[in-house]
C-alpha cells in the first residue's frame, strides 16, 4: 500500500472507530496500519487498549505491541510481550515461533545469552527453520559451547533456502572451527561461503587467516591483497606484512612495516610495529637499522623486552659493554632469572668474573624461588 493511500485508509478507520469503537476487526486493522506507517507510540497505545478488553485480546496484538516497543527502544517491555506471545498455546504455531525468535534476537543483541539459551530451549520443539538454528548457534557460540554451536550452524546450513543465508551459516560454522583450531574443516566451510559470496570481504579475511595457519601463504596473501584493493585498512596491511614475514620476504615486509609506522596510531601499536620492524632489519642483516629502530622502541615505551632486544643487538655488533649497561636497566625494571643469566654471560665475555658470578647466583636464586 502506497504511503498516501495508507494514510488515507488509516484516517478513514480512525474516523469510523470514533463512531464504532467496539469493532474489534477494524481496530486490529488500524493497529497494523499504524505500525506499518512507523507510528510506534500510537501502535503501542492502541495495542494496550485492545489487550485490556478480553473480547479483543489476541496473540497477534501482543506481538504488534512488542514490535512497537522494540522500535521505541523499550527492550524490557518488548521482551516481556514477546515471551508472553511465545507462551500463548492458543496462538498459531507460526506466531509463537515468530515471537520466540524475536525474543531470542533481542536477548542476543542485549548480550543476555543465558536467557537466550532458555528461550531457544523453550521453542525448540516447534521451531525448525534457518532463523531458529542460526540464532541457536549464535547463543551457543557466545556461551563457549563450540560443539553445540557447530551442530546448530550445520542445521542452519541444511535449512537455508536463500544462498545468502547459507553463506552466513557456513561462515559462522567456519569461525567456530577456527576457534577450535580445526583449520582444514574451517577452510572447507569458509571456501564454500566465499564461493557463494566472492565479494564478501569478511569471508576473504577469515579465509586468509585459515590459509595462513595451513601454511598457504601465497593464497592468503592473494586474498588480503584483493581485500586491500577494495577497502584499504591498517589492519589488513599489517596482516599482509605478517604474511610477508611468514614467507621470509624480509625486504617487502620491511617496506610494509615502514609504511605502517607513518600512519597515526596509539603508543602500544606504534611500539609493537617498531619492535617488529627491528626484528626484520636483523633478519636482513641491517644491524645499524635494527639498533636505531630498537632505540626508537625504547623511547616509545621502555620495557624489559625492548631493552633486552637492544642489548642482544649491541652484543651481536661487538659492543658488549654497552649491551651489559642496557641489560642492567632491563633487569632493574623486571628482575628475572633469564635477564641475570644473560648478564652473567656478558660479564664473563668482558672478563668481569665477579659480576658474572653474582648475576649467575641471582639467576639461580630466582629460578629456585616459588
Amino acid at each position: 500500500m502506497k504511503e498516501g493511500k495508507a494514510q488515507e485508509a488509516t484516517d478513514e478507520l480512525a474516523s469510523y472507530l470514533r463512531r464504532d469503537p467496539h469493532d474489534v476487526a477494524a481496530r486490529q486493522t488500524y493497529l497494523i496500519l499504524l505500525y506499518e506507517q512507523g507510528r510506534y507510540a500510537e501502535t503501542a497505545c492502541e495495542a494496550t487498549s485492545l489487550l485490556k478488553d478480553e473480547s479483543s485480546w489476541s496473540g497477534s496484538t501482543l506481538v504488534y505491541r512488542a514490535l512497537a516497543e522494540q522500535r521505541l527502544g523499550q527492550t524490557g517491555e518488548a521482551l516481556r510481550d514477546f515471551r508472553d506471545a511465545a507462551a500463548n498455546v492458543s496462538a498459531p504455531r507460526a506466531e509463537r515461533v515468530f515471537a520466540a525468535n524475536s525474543e531470542i534476537e533481542l536477548l542476543i543483541r542485549d548480550g543476555n545469552f543465558a536467557e537466550a539459551q532458555k528461550a531457544v530451549e523453550g521453542i525448540a520443539r516447534e521451531a525448525a527453520d534457518f532463523g531458529f538454528y542460526y540464532r541457536k548457534g549464535i547463543v551457543a557460540d557466545a556461551l563457549g559451547h563450540n560443539v553445540d554451536a557447530q551442530s546448530a550452524y550445520q542445521a542452519a546450513i541444511n535449512k537455508a533456502i536463500k544462498d545468502s543465508d547459507r553463506a552466513t551459516a557456513l561462515a559462522a560454522a567456519g569461525q567456530v572451527a577456527m576457534r577450535r583450531s580445526r583449520w582444514t574443516e574451517a577452510s572447507g566451510l569458509l571456501r564454500a561461503a566465499h564461493e557463494i559470496e566472492p565479494q564478501n570481504l569478511d569471508f576473504r579475511r577469515a579465509l586468509a587467516e585459515v590459509d595462513r595457519h595451513l601454511g598457504k601463504y601465497d593464497e592468503a596473501a592473494k586474498l588480503i591483497r584483493a581485500v586491500l584493493a577494495v577497502a584499504p585498512s591498517t589492519h589488513d596491511r599489517e596482516v599482509l606484512a605478517e604474511l610477508l614475514v611468514s614467507r621470509k620476504e624480509w625486504a617487502l615486509a620491511a617496506e610494509q612495516y615502514t609504511e605502517l609506522l607513518t600512519e597515526p596510531s596509539g603508543i602500544e601499536d606504534h611500539y609493537r610495529l617498531t619492535m617488529r620492524l627491528a626484528q626484520i632489519y636483523r633478519e636482513l642483516g641491517r644491524h645499524l637499522d635494527a639498533e636505531a629502530t630498537l632505540r626508537k622502541a625504547v623511547s616509545i615505551k621502555m620495557t624489559p623486552e625492548a631493552l633486552a632486544a637492544l642489548a642482544t643487538q649491541l652484543d651481536m655488533d661487538g659492543r658488549t659493554s654497552e649491551a651489559a649497561q642496557v641489560l642492567e636497566t632491563s633487569v632493574a625494571l623486571r628482575p628475572g632469572a633469564q635477564g641475570h643469566a644473560q648478564l652473567s654471560v656478558l660479564y664473563e665475555k668482558l672478563g668481569n668474573h665477579a659480576a658474572a658470578i653474582t648475576h649467575l647466583q641471582d639467576a639461580l636464586r630466582i629460578a629456585d624461588s616459588p
